[in-house]
């Protein structure tokens, strides 16, 4: 026998398993502590080996761990990586110190008090200057400590700074503020206010009156907050400056120079210089466009109203519209169900189409896998647009089924007619599977690919049958490693407008809208084939309620979630 001591997950999965499946827990102890497992798990984790011959080969330190170890000096092996992670806020002393004793004599950092000292003072300058994360504790803090130059900061931006002699810094606080000024003089004011107006005057081209636009006083409105916000960002950025300046006054240190400053953005705080263009692009280009739409809900903007028409604020009109009252609220509930439908039968059969495909081709008997694979991918680099209109022209009068069908001497069948519904949404079903199902094969390949074969030898060795090592070990190790994509790709079906865009055909029962539609569809017909925006806005806000709402409880009911460092 060789000496050796288990690690704990080790004992407790076998003690878990052994109960249940004995032969497969004794497997997993042998593979977990045989001497390759020892050896590469020290290579590639760093881990002090519990086997005395393994820790005797390597030497150094791993032998003295686990010599400590064996004579019940240390009741924990630790490894030369995890140490790294008592503590790492920004690769602060601690996480320094703790890998101080690893290293070899005349390389340690902190064998005087005072190289101790100078450690914890860099820490204490973590939490005692603004810049450490404090979020608002740090601003109450400056509201009672705060000097006569920290409050000057609060009432002229860049004063603090000026007092202190940073000129370069304080003119540039300074000019962000005269700059925001001059906006709300010129037009910033104009557009906060049209923001709540959205107009009062009506455009007359028979009278000459130009009047006012709702909608350019909306977008100019939601950019006007935007730079607000922005602005205030910036404010309150100045006076945790200037107070972080006063707290290394206080501490017996000089100001820093706008050289520092700088040094410091292209190195400890590169961040947040790569980040500051990127974040403006996203408020004005994402933000923006997004904000607008949610506004537009609670809008009459839409049918008639429309500039030069004035638009006004109705609150939660067109969400009653949509919920309760007129003509939208039943073509809404048709809809929503078959949706849902639509969104749980897809996403299944394109997840489980490819993981069916990926499992068939793992298999050792398939010859030519290469070329069998080959085809499905074919199927899913061929543009979706083009795979739509193909098969639509199938299942047309005159497509090649129906020709078939009437050289059989039967009567062609509609099955895209305006009644055919149920005929018409299976081959939508079918359609998506064709598209999808390669890209869901793609992924459970490469995953199975990481799935290593132990397991399924000490499930055979205990006499599972496929079935059986199907459900219990390669769905939930498949199902937990692609939580996040199968939930993506449930939005995305949910949102699926392509696949029915060519169905669309309006119907008895339904307000502009088909019984193929979904949701996204019948918002597309609305807003931008008959005006309604308002009401194509709030079925959109609702859309993303209803897909976060279920994204989120699926996620946190998830393995994904749940047993995060099950596959670890």
């Amino acid at each position: 026998m060789v000496d050796s001591v288990m690690m704990g997950g080790v004992n407790g999965y076998a003690i878990s398993a052994y109960t249940k499946a004995p032969n497969a827990a004794l497997a997993f102890v042998n593979f977990a502590t045989s001497y390759e497992m020892i050896t590469r798990r020290n290579a590639l984790l760093g881990i002090a080996p519990a086997r005395a011959d393994v820790a005797a080969q390597i030497g150094g330190l791993s032998e003295t761990v686990n010599d400590n170890l064996m004579a019940g000096r240390i009741a924990v092996m630790p490894s030369t990586k995890a140490v790294a992670q008592i503590w790492t806020p920004a690769q602060t002393f601690f996480s320094d110190l703790a890998k101080d004793p690893f290293r070899v004599p005349g390389e340690q950092k902190y064998l005087t008090d005072e190289a101790l000292r100078k450690g914890l003072e860099k820490v204490a300058d973590l939490f005692r200057y603004p810049h450490a994360e404090l979020g608002g504790e740090i601003m109450r803090e400056i509201l009672h400590t705060a000097n006569s130059k920290v409050t000057a900061s609060m009432l002229v931006m860049g004063l603090g700074q000026l007092l202190y002699k940073q000129w370069a810094k304080g003119i540039l606080f300074l000019a962000v503020q005269l700059g925001y000024i001059y906006y709300l003089i010129t037009i910033g004011a104009k557009n906060l206010f049209g923001f709540f107006t959205l107009g009062n005057v009506e455009s007359n081209l028979w009278y000459g009156i130009e009047g006012d636009n709702s909608v350019i006083m909306l977008i100019m409105g939601v950019l006007a907050w935007i730079v607000t916000i922005l602005y205030i960002a910036v404010y309150i950025s100045g006076i945790k400056d200037v107070y972080a300046t006063q707290k290394r006054v206080e501490a017996g240190k000089p100001p820093k120079r706008f050289k520092e400053e700088l040094a410091e953005l292209l190195d400890s705080k590169f961040y947040q210089t790569v980040l500051f263009l990127p974040i403006v692009g996203v408020c004005v280009f994402n933000i923006l466009p997004v904000v607008f739409m949610i506004l537009v809900a609670f809008t009459n903007y839409g049918g008639n109203i429309v500039p030069p028409v004035l638009v006004d604020w109705v609150g939660f009109a067109n969400f009653k519209k949509i919920l309760a009252l007129g003509e939208f609220a039943p073509t809404f509930f048709k809809i929503l169900q078959w949706n849902t439908l639509w969104a749980i039968l897809s996403t299944a059969i394109n997840y489980f189409g490819g993981l069916g495909l990926a499992l068939l081709l793992n298999k050792k008997c398939v010859k030519g896998k290469v070329f069998w694979r080959a085809f499905p991918i074919l199927a899913y680099a061929i543009p979706g647009f083009i795979t739509l209109l193909g098969f639509k022209f199938m299942f047309s009068y005159g497509g090649p089924i129906n020709y078939y069908i009437t050289e059989m001497g039967k009567q062609a069948i509609g099955f895209l007619d305006l009644d055919a519904k149920w005929s018409a949404r299976i081959i939508g079903l079918l359609v998506n599977a064709w598209i999808s199902i390669p890209s869901s094969m793609l992924l459970a390949t490469g995953i199975l690919s990481n799935f290593g074969q132990d397991q399924y030898e000490a499930a055979r060795l205990d006499g599972a049958n496929a079935f059986q090592q199907f459900r219990y070990l390669t769905l939930p190790f498949v199902v937990f490693a692609t939580t996040p994509v199968l939930i993506s790709q449930f939005i995305g079906n949910f949102n699926n407008f392509g696949i029915f865009y060519f169905l669309g055909l309006y119907v008895d029962g339904y307000f502009l809208a088909s019984d193929t539609d979904l949701l996204i569809n019948w918002l597309y017909n609305l807003s931008i084939d008959n005006n309604y925006y308002a009401i194509g806005a709030a079925i959109s806000l609702l859309i993303f309620m209803i897909t976060s709402t279920i994204s989120l409880v699926v996620y946190v009911c998830s393995p994904a979630y749940r047993q995060e460092g099950t596959y670890r």
